[in-house]
């Protein structure tokens, strides 16, 4: 009899570890399973260290007066936001306050330059060379764009510009010694008819008859 209890607790001591081996057995293998897809589609855990991947939208929402999140990170950017060329990476809603503190790089794909005020001068001989410039690019001569471009044409001038200036304001004074027949006299300019680049220059003697003068115009954009 006690031969045949001994076997009976023997079966019924190995099932038990079968069921307890079972048990574990399945427990890692769920647990396994929902760690691979842990972070991953609608409704799934975010986990952090980790690649979390969903095509839908995830939303953070909230009524309190300071930041829903916030991000720290005391060793390099605090946010990184990677998009196609050509897509918006960031949305802001109509009619939000100015962002404090917001140091950005370009605005409009403009730098910072291209949103100051440009002055360019010239200081032109009176034979039409150029004396100076602020640009290297400018270049001036004798007569008028689509005229008598390097000609004899007395009084009149053009001096082109690196870049548009007809709508940019212009000045020009005469420049020469202290002798009378250099410091007085008219001068008077508009833009080129032809190219959007170019002023033309009008100098004259006392008189108002035209004359070779040495000049400086700039322009106000």
């Amino acid at each position: 009899m006690v031969k045949g209890i001994c076997k009976m607790l023997m079966w019924v001591g190995r099932g038990a570890i079968f069921s307890v081996g079972l048990a574990v057995v399945l427990a890692l293998t769920v647990g396994l399973a929902s760690t691979a897809l842990a972070g991953t589609g609608v409704g799934a855990v975010f986990n952090l260290g980790q690649l979390n991947s969903v095509n839908a939208q995830s939303a953070l929402k909230g009524a309190t007066s300071a930041a829903l999140l916030k991000l720290e990170n005391a060793a390099g950017p605090a946010l990184n936001l990677a998009v196609p060329s050509g897509k918006t990476p960031m949305y802001v809603s109509p009619g939000a306050a100015k962002v404090s503190n917001l140091d950005a790089d370009k605005v409009d794909g403009k730098d910072s330059s291209a949103f100051q005020g440009k002055v360019l001068w010239a200081e032109v001989n009176a034979d039409g060379t150029l004396s100076s410039a602020s640009d290297p690019r400018t270049t001036s001569h004798k007569g008028t764009e689509g005229s008598q471009i390097g000609g004899p044409m007395t009084g009149l001038y053009t001096v082109r510009f690196p870049h548009e200036v007809r709508s940019c304001a212009r000045l020009a004074t005469l420049r020469g010694s202290f002798a009378p027949e250099d410091r007085f006299g008219d001068i008077a300019t508009r833009g080129a008819s032809i190219v959007g680049e170019g002023v033309e220059v009008f100098t004259a003697d006392t008189s108002g008859a035209y004359k070779d003068r040495a000049f400086q115009v700039a322009v106000i954009c």
